[in-house]
């Protein structure tokens, strides 16, 4: 039996009493979610670490702003995780930060970071010995450069070189600078249409990355070249003519210059086989850069040092004379830089400037799609330190 209060069970009037009363149990306060989370991402190094993103707790993301610094805006009280990623390999130190967000903004949560040198970027591969040489030509010589590469006289080279097998491709231009010039567009072709100071910007800032000691201060024709840093750095005159031609003393690394029976014009079909160029490629104006590495290499091993595209070297062009040097490097500059090896561009109507021994110059300011260029390192090993 149930008793009526006014027309409602007993029961139910105990359970509208029971749900109208207020808890005496404290309630929790509401959570702020207008705390920051602070702090900066900044370089070890010269180098561009340009789009690195912070992370928070893996599901937000922002970059950094132009001075370094970052904010996340409206964090809720708790622990975090801030985070350091990009699109590159880089170092980061500490690689993760877990903050604790109480009642106030969190700041200098802080970040230091590099880029990671990795086999993608590492340039060198191939080791050369010191030694003496034949440069240059006679004008009696097999297309001879009459004007430029005369007369032939000895040169020493006397430290042991680290050269790049391969020109300088857009991936690995694109690691460090991180915007590509080349008007042809290739992972693996040369990277072209340089300045002569974003080419020794390049070799300063892989430099570092490596952990070797910067080469070059200034630029242009004010360029200063250190003779003792063991950094990157472009090939004098004559070191690229005794690596390119590794031991070759004819026009062309490895091949004969003549061949008995055979008209002397037959030897192209041999250049086509260790550079692409003009011949190979539909004629002149016609061809573009290829991806490097897919000619023969010379016997030191390095590709391209015909053809493809030509290669930047340092030190002014001057007359040579019949008198010996050793680890010649003519500064200061008087125009530009000068190219060799020459390019895709060339025909065999001017054979000569795809030798060993042509050269010409560019200037400092100009760049050029038929112009990259190899890197090489001082090994620092003389004569006397790799006997035995």
């Amino acid at each position: 039996m149930y008793r009526y209060v006014k027309g409602l069970p007993i029961a139910l009037v105990v359970v509208a009493l029971i749900a109208g009363c207020s808890s005496s149990e404290p309630t929790s306060p509401p959570v702020d979610t207008s705390l920051e989370i602070k702090g900066s991402v900044t370089r070890q190094r010269a180098e561009d670490v340009g789009n690195v993103e912070v992370w928070l707790d893996s599901t937000l993301s922002i970059t950094i702003k132009p001075d370094a610094t970052y904010s996340f805006a409206n964090v809720a009280a708790g622990t975090h995780h801030v985070e350091v990623r990009a699109g590159f390999p880089i170092n980061v130190e500490p690689s993760m930060r877990s903050v604790v967000v109480g009642t106030s903004d969190v700041t200098n949560v802080d970040f230091i970071v590099a880029l990671k040198a990795s086999a993608m970027d590492t340039l060198i591969t191939a080791t050369t010995v010191p030694g003496t040489f034949q440069m240059g030509c006679d004008s009696s010589d097999l297309f001879a450069d009459i004007y430029w590469a005369t007369p032939k006289h000895t040169v020493t080279i006397t430290k042991s070189l680290e050269v790049a097998i391969y020109e300088t491709t857009q991936r690995q231009w694109m690691r460090v600078m991180k915007q590509n010039p080349s008007l042809v567009v290739g992972d693996d072709l040369p990277v072209t249409n340089l300045t002569y100071d974003s080419v020794i910007a390049f070799c300063n800032r892989m430099s570092e990355v490596h952990g070797f000691v910067p080469v070059y201060t200034g630029s242009g024709a004010s360029v200063q070249i250190s003779p003792t840093a063991n950094g990157y750095r472009l090939p004098s005159e004559a070191e690229w003519e005794y690596v390119a031609s590794a031991g070759s003393t004819t026009a062309f690394s490895g091949l004969p210059d003549t061949v008995v029976g055979r008209p002397i014009e037959r030897i192209f079909d041999d250049v086509n086989e260790i550079a692409w160029w003009g011949n190979n490629l539909g004629g002149v104006n016609t061809g573009t850069p290829q991806p490097v590495g897919t000619r023969r290499q010379n016997a030191w091993g390095l590709y391209d040092v015909h053809g493809n595209v030509a290669e930047i070297v340092e030190g002014a062009r001057t007359k040579y004379t019949k008198t010996p040097t050793t680890d010649p490097l003519v500064l200061p500059y008087k125009d530009g830089p000068g190219i060799r090896g020459g390019s895709y561009m060339e025909v065999q109507g001017a054979p000569w400037l795809i030798t060993l021994r042509g050269r010409r110059t560019i200037r400092f300011n100009d760049a050029y799609p038929f112009v990259g260029f190899r890197v090489v390192r001082t090994d620092g090993r003389g004569l006397e330190g790799l006997e035995g």
